[in-house]
């Protein structure tokens, strides 16, 4: 299961971007998977699950955004989702294989638990 080693980089990565004072406010990372790109967002979420408590963020939990595959067709500069695994473009039928979507595993997003309010008397 490479979703755990995934897990871990997330967490490494979160942990070089993030003020160490601030580390243990992460409270939700939020990341994009492409639909190629080899992983499964829902088995990356439970290897995360695993990871989180060995991090500085221990109660971090991840969410995962799935990522459609979308083809650039360069004869006549549409757009599309490949159907059934055909990368054939709908307007003009000139096969294309330009990838624009659907590859990425990204970290978008890092959320901080608020501070406390201080009570005033």
């Amino acid at each position: 299961m490479h979703e755990a080693s995934l897990a871990q980089r997330i967490a490494a990565s979160v942990a070089e971007a993030v003020e160490p004072a601030r580390l243990a406010d992460v409270s939700v990372i939020r990341c994009r998977v492409g639909e190629l790109s080899g992983v499964q967002p829902v088995l990356l979420e439970a290897a995360f699950g695993v990871v989180a408590p060995l991090t500085p963020f221990p109660d971090a939990r991840l969410v995962c955004e799935s990522v459609a595959v979308a083809v650039h067709c360069a004869a006549c500069d549409a757009a599309f989702s490949p159907v059934r695994g055909r990368y054939v473009c709908p307007r003009c039928g000139t096969p294309s294989a330009a990838i624009v979507a659907g590859l990425e595993l990204l970290v978008t997003q890092v959320a901080f638990r608020a501070a406390p309010t201080p009570i005033t008397a």
